[in-house]
Parts: C-alpha cells; sequence; structure tokens
C-alpha cells in the first residue's frame, strides 16, 4: 500500500538510523535498493512505584512513546523491584508512561501535560521514573422516588481538593453506574439528571475507601418562571440566564429570556442557588456581565412563578493596546470581569465593572504580561 513506513528491527536492542529509518513507497513502484543501517539503539530505565507510600510495584507495563512517530512504541514490564529497562530507542525525545493496574491511576497531569524523556543515542541511558497512585471506585445505582432502577440517568462528578475531576456516565438498564480510576480526594460532588428530573448534590470523600452501594434517588426538579427587568422595571429581552447551586459546583441550570425578557428555568436540584444574567455581545463570565447574582432558594418539585430577575449592566473600560514602539497590537488576551481580545487595530472593550474602579490582566505569547489595577469604571481611552 503507498505510503511512508518505518523499519523496524526484529532486534529490540537495535535501531535504524534516521537517514534509513523511513521508506516512501508509491503505489504500483517496486521499491529497491534502500539501504537500512542499524546501530545500537537509546534506552531509558528507571522504577515503577506507589506514590502513596513509595514501594515499588511489579508487572506494570511502561511504554516509551516518541513524540509525533505513531507505531514505534516499545515497551517493557517492570519487575518484582519495579524496574524496568526499554532499548531500541531512537534519538529524540519520548513519552515514558506506564499503564495503571486496576486500582490505580495516573497522577493528574504529569503524562497528560507531556512528561518527555529525551534519548542520545550517543550519551548515557536515561532515567525515568514512573509513580502511580491509589484509584478508587464509585458505584451504585440511580432510582426514582418509587425506588425503581432509573436508565440513561447522566451523572457528573466533579469537584476535588487538591485535584480536579470533571466526568460523565450514564446509568445502565438496572440503573447501576460506575467511576474507575477516581483520585483519591475530598470535595467530590456527585448529581444524576434525566430530563426534568435531577438528584441532591451528594458530597463525596473518596480519600481513605471505595464508594460501592451508593443510592442516587432522581426527584422532580423545581422550575422558576420569571421576567429578566432593569431598573425602571422594563423587560431585558434576550438575555441568557444560568444558576449555580451554592456551596457546590454542580446543581445549575440555564435558559434563555425571549423577547419580552420571559424565562423558564427547569429540573434545579434542591437548594439555594445564584441566578445571573448574560448577554450575546459580551464575553463569557461565569459570573455573569451585570449586577443580577440573586440568590433564590428551591425545593424538589416546587414551581416558582412570576420571578423578577433584576439586570444592571455595568460600566465597561475600552483603550487600544500597543507595543514599546506604539504599534496596535492585536489577539491580546484581556482579563477583568470578563474575558475579551484585542481586534486587529488593538482595540478593546472589557465589560461588566460593577466597583469605581477595576483591574485589567493583558497577556500574549512572546509578550510580557501586563496588569494595570485601579482603572477607574467608564475608562474609554486606556492606552
Amino acid at each position: 500500500r503507498e505510503g511512508r513506513y518505518a523499519i523496524i528491527p526484529d532486534d529490540s536492542a537495535l535501531v535504524a538510523t534516521a537517514e534509513s529509518a523511513f521508506v516512501e513507497v508509491v503505489a504500483n513502484e517496486a521499491k529497491t535498493g534502500h539501504v537500512v543501517e542499524l546501530r545500537e539503539g537509546g534506552r531509558v530505565k528507571g522504577r515503577v512505584y506507589d506514590s502513596s507510600n513509595r514501594q515499588s510495584m511489579a508487572n506494570v507495563i511502561v511504554t516509551a512513546s516518541p513524540s509525533g512517530a505513531a507505531g514505534l512504541e516499545r515497551t517493557a514490564v517492570s519487575g518484582e523491584d519495579g524496574a524496568f529497562e526499554i532499548a531500541g530507542l531512537g534519538a529524540g525525545p519520548y513519552m515514558v508512561s506506564p499503564e495503571p493496574p486496576k486500582g490505580y491511576k495516573r497522577p493528574f497531569g504529569s503524562y497528560q501535560s507531556g512528561r518527555e524523556t529525551p534519548i542520545d543515542l550517543d550519551g548515557p541511558i536515561a532515567i525515568r521514573d514512573c509513580d502511580l497512585e491509589p484509584a478508587a471506585e464509585i458505584m451504585g445505582r440511580v432510582i426514582d422516588e418509587a425506588g425503581e432502577p432509573v436508565a440513561g440517568a447522566r451523572l457528573g462528578l466533579g469537584g476535588g481538593s487538591g485535584t480536579y475531576v470533571g466526568t460523565f456516565t450514564e446509568s445502565a438498564a438496572d440503573g447501576f453506574f460506575q467511576f474507575e480510576s477516581m483520585p483519591r480526594t475530598t470535595d467530590l460532588w456527585l448529581l444524576a439528571t434525566k430530563r426534568t428530573l435531577i438528584s441532591e448534590a451528594h458530597e463525596l470523600d473518596t480519600e481513605k475507601q471505595h464508594l460501592l452501594n451508593l443510592e442516587i434517588v432522581l426527584h422532580p426538579g423545581a422550575v422558576v418562571e420569571g421576567i429578566v427587568v432593569d431598573e425602571a422595571g422594563k423587560p431585558v429581552p434576550n438575555i441568557h440566564i444560568r444558576t449555580s447551586m451554592m456551596g457546590t459546583r454542580t446543581g445549575g441550570g440555564a435558559a434563555q429570556a425571549d423577547g419580552r425578557g420571559a424565562f423558564v428555568l427547569e429540573g434545579l436540584a434542591k437548594g439555594e442557588h445564584l441566578i445571573f444574567g448574560q448577554r450575546d455581545d459580551v464575553p463569557y463570565s461565569i459570573f455573569g456581565d451585570s449586577d443580577t447574582r440573586q440568590r433564590i432558594t428551591v425545593d424538589f418539585g416546587e414551581h416558582i412563578t412570576d420571578y423578577k430577575l433584576l439586570y444592571t449592566e455595568g460600566a465597561s473600560i475600552s483603550g487600544v493596546v500597543v507595543d514599546p514602539d506604539g504599534r496596535p497590537v492585536p489577539d491580546v488576551e484581556i482579563s477583568g470581569s470578563t474575558q475579551t481580545k484585542s481586534d486587529a487595530e488593538g482595540r478593546f472593550e472589557c465589560k461588566g465593572f460593577f466597583a469605581e474602579h477595576g483591574q485589567l490582566s493583558f497577556s500574549k505569547e512572546g509578550y510580557i504580561q501586563q496588569t494595570i489595577p485601579q482603572i477607574p469604571a467608564g475608562t474609554a481611552d486606556l492606552v
């Protein structure tokens, strides 16, 4: 088949030199005379261990993968002392990664973010130790208020102390659900939803134990009908409404106000919620772009009508970003009450300031980040 092929020697200690390691094959054309030059490959060695107690881990598969060259991976298995050695590597950076056995996981961010090990064919053996963390299992059943299993419920697991978790799964036909290889941590939140049904936000602690028999009950979610108004009591149309459950990182809802400012929020979890608004022409902010941020407390099955959400736009700060020579700088990331970017002429506008003064940070690759504090809200000519 036509394409570019890698030359991989049968001898796992050898590697083809860079000049002869690949061959191009053209359809209907014989490829002859390609000379493959072999030499002893590079090596990487290390130890696999349990990060919680520093104990060696045996029989763990460790893979060395060259960056940008799929199919050229080499593997080894750790011995009783946790030691491994991988031979036959070409020159260049390799990702060295252990395959976690059941009950373990890779540390958050380490291997996913690119821990590379350089291989030098003429240098010493590379060293890369690999740690694995004990993991927790979370499993249980989703049921309705009558105790019947609920299939197809969406379960979201988020939060975590000292690490971040954000993952989802669905319940099976018998209501069963499972999260595998979760970090050992506190401050996790689990929430289940299915259409307008929703569970309580369950706070979980996996630091010292698996959670194997959870029972998650779905209830009819609360409904909030209302209208967005300004300070004069006039309707404000086409505002995005979002809620966030107080004290958790989950359990919220979203809706779109219509041309008359009317909105309906459905499927809210029991508890106190922060409710706020966002306009289409304002960059996204987790707190909205107005001084709405009202609090509302709801119960399962509750239906609130005639709710009024006050929407008051904050002041804006605008200006232009320039370099030391006074030339406009486009595509600068600007962070304040909301996020935005400078345009092709370096101009920007950041909305949603409710204090007397605001602060803006400016960043772009190749430039030193700048932060300007105490900018008077309403400034229109910042440079």
